[in-house]
């Protein structure tokens, strides 16, 4: 069995290197090429590591006392409903980002004679913020259950360059070397300790426990295990306690673990893990992007923004008991905007 499973584990892996390596060694990768490459962890190989990384991210931002003050003056972030939309309005950005060609075709498939270019993943890129946006390959390298290679190394460094390029950052590094250097470097001229920065980070990370039942001290076990995920320079950034050796070391642990597990037992996915539906169509003839039917997330936060209200018996019960067991805090209904979401 564990054969079967490595071999179809690296299947994808083998494929994709097979058809881009010579162009990676030539130096003839595109932005297009590189979100093909890219895809591969974000969307099966790693997707829950990836969703995990991404809220990580956003909570690194407020790091920065100049981003949580923007934040805050927003008021996203004044209570538990608008901090879970926020949330999930951040993955829906950045699954969509990914997940569709950022350049309106793919170049592996090109569009029929009669068929638009794809204008979601632009659609998602004119409402990102790029610093949300940072894909921590770092978690991949030390809890995902392979390594990157060289050639998705570069690759996502080339996708994320050519986002904020577009979003019109000037100066961005020429390399992946440089680009790490940028990125540390502003964090260390800008990111430092501030109330604002706890005040916000807090609301997110509350958020993000919130599925985990209070009795025993699990909530208390979870926060700890996700601060404990933070680089020392984050940590204190958002003013959140250090935590005792033997958190970092259950989370390395479990971590371990898993990788292993999917490593050696897992069959790989066989459909996509995104935010997103992917099978939803880009355009219908005859209508504009604004007359498109609206959209539900395939993961939601701990309010069901976006979740259509159930019609059936069956899953009104069903809604009432993931609200009885915590999984969510509320049903669906018009205050969580359940007729869906449009770009």
């Amino acid at each position: 069995y564990m054969t079967y499973v490595r071999t179809q584990r690296w299947k994808r892996y083998n494929a994709i290197h097979t058809q881009y390596e010579e162009k990676f060694r030539a130096g003839k990768l595109t932005p297009e090429d590189a979100q093909e490459i890219f895809q591969l962890t974000f969307l099966y190989d790693m997707p829950t590591l990836t969703a995990l990384a991404s809220i990580y991210a956003l909570i690194k931002t407020y790091g920065i006392p100049s981003v949580a003050k923007v934040i805050r003056s927003t008021r996203q972030m004044i209570s538990p409903a608008t901090t879970a939309r926020r949330v999930i309005d951040t993955e829906i950005m950045l699954f969509t980002l990914v997940s569709f060609p950022i350049s309106g075709v793919y170049p592996s498939q090109p569009p029929g004679p009669d068929e638009e270019p794809d204008k979601r993943a632009a659609l998602a890129l004119a409402r990102m913020n790029f610093l949300h946006a940072k894909y921590k390959i770092i978690w991949a390298e030390r809890w995902g259950w392979r390594k990157f290679s060289p050639l998705e190394k570069y690759a996502a460094f080339l996708l994320w360059r050519e986002i904020a390029v577009r979003m019109g950052i000037p100066n961005m590094p020429t390399d992946d070397d440089e680009f790490h250097a940028w990125c540390t470097e502003y964090e260390i001229a800008h990111m430092h300790p501030a109330p604002v920065n706890n005040a916000v980070a807090s609301q997110v990370l509350a958020e993000f426990v919130s599925p985990f039942p209070t009795k025993l001290g699990i909530r208390a076990l979870a926060r700890g295990l996700f601060i404990s995920a933070m680089d020392e320079r984050c940590r204190a950034a958002l003013m959140f306690p250090a935590q005792a050796w033997y958190i970092h070391a259950l989370l390395d642990g479990t971590m371990t673990v898993l990788g292993w597990w999917h490593r050696h037992l897992s069959l790989p996915r066989s459909r996509p893990g995104s935010s997103v539906d992917l099978s939803s169509p880009h355009s219908v003839p005859g209508t504009t992007q604004a007359d498109m039917p609206a959209e539900a997330p395939i993961r939601l936060s701990s309010r069901p923004w976006y979740k259509p209200e159930s019609h059936s018996m069956l899953g009104r019960v069903k809604d009432r008991l993931l609200v009885l067991v915590g999984w969510f805090a509320d049903v669906p209904g018009p205050q969580y905007k359940s007729g869906g979401y449009r770009l």
